[in-house]
């Protein structure tokens, strides 16, 4: 079949559905008759016809004239141009893009996806080749060995002496005075090294420490600096303190106001003399209220240590009550 044949063929397929949907649009389009008069829901008068039913699904055709159809000698028409859509995943997120734009940045981002992997790849090599290479150095660089006495080990052909606390190896004297002699004391001996297991650091004079006893020190120092910060700011803040309270006028409640001094509470209530009484030496009494000397019941007499004149607690009370007196003597000061 050739495309002349073909092409007559849709021409004529087309003007058959277009007048089969004018057929159904002229049928849904007919208004329904009449039902008379009223709105009752019944079955309908005798001798009425049954009404046309309508079809519920109508459809919008647009159809083209007899002079825009496509004759036998016609092509087909080209297929609508519509551009599609693409899903793009990115590293994040997901997009959707239209082909054009996607045919336009793909091959730029995959690049540069590929640049960036590349990139730390790279990177990740060269940096495990210098941890290698480092390791393999400090590895090579330390070579240690027992001395020919004991407590000596020789650490790259310079010979050091343990101390007695085995935290610290020393160069020995005739190493030492060479060392001191050249320019560079410690650029024989190695950075870091091991010894039976234990790990060394070399000091600023070429000896070697061990590295938990730096550690320490280190710490150690840390503390001391932290206190002595401490210090000082406790120092700066007790003399603004005392500045700030100089210059701050002082109100009634903080003035040293003068405490009266009340009664000696155990006298007045028993008419003895606790310290006296009690202790062999006993000291003065502080509380004093009144000019009255003491009187001394006559019970308390007998253990008092000293005389009553020379008695150092002296207690200044007031007359006791009458039921009291009775017990008491005369002043002290008419005793001869």
């Amino acid at each position: 079949m050739t495309t002349s044949e073909d092409a007559a063929l849709l021409a004529e397929i087309e003007r058959l559905s277009g007048r089969i949907d004018q057929h159904r649009s002229a049928s849904a389009a007919a208004p329904p008759p009449n039902r008379g008069r009223g709105g009752w829901r019944g079955r309908g008068w005798r001798g009425a016809s049954a009404p046309t039913q309508v079809s519920r699904h109508r459809t919008l055709v647009i159809n083209n004239d007899a002079q825009q159809q496509p004759g036998p000698s016609s092509s087909s028409p080209p297929p609508p141009s519509s551009s599609s859509w693409v899903r793009r995943k990115t590293t994040h997120n997901m997009s959707l893009v239209s082909s054009d734009s996607y045919q336009k940045t793909e091959p730029a981002r995959v690049a540069a996806l590929q640049a960036a992997q590349e990139a730390k790849t790279a990177a990740k090599a060269t940096a495990r080749a210098a941890a290698k290479s480092r390791a393999k150095a400090a590895r090579d660089s330390a070579k240690v060995r027992r001395g020919d006495n004991m407590g000596e080990v020789i650490v790259d052909g310079v010979v050091f002496v343990f101390e007695e606390t085995g935290t610290k190896l020393v160069k020995k004297g005739s190493e030492a005075a060479a060392a001191s002699a050249s320019s560079s004391p410690s650029s024989k001996a190695p950075l870091r090294t091991s010894v039976n297991g234990q790990s060394f650091i070399r000091t600023k004079r070429g000896n070697l420490i061990s590295a938990e006893l730096h550690q320490q020190r280190k710490a150690q120092k840390d503390s001391a600096a932290k206190m002595r910060r401490l210090a000082a700011m406790g120092d700066q803040i007790a003399n603004n303190e005392k500045t700030r309270s100089a210059n701050r006028k002082p109100t009634r409640s903080q003035a040293n106001l003068p405490r009266t001094k009340g009664l000696c509470s155990f006298y007045n209530k028993t008419g003895l003399c606790s310290a006296c009484a009690v202790r062999a030496s006993p000291p003065p009494c502080s509380p004093a209220s009144s000019s009255y000397p003491t009187r001394r019941p006559m019970q308390t007499r007998p253990l008092l240590p000293l005389r009553p004149r020379r008695c150092p607690s002296r207690h200044l009370s007031r007359r006791p009550p009458a039921h009291r007196l009775f017990l008491t003597l005369r002043p002290m000061s008419s005793v001869s």
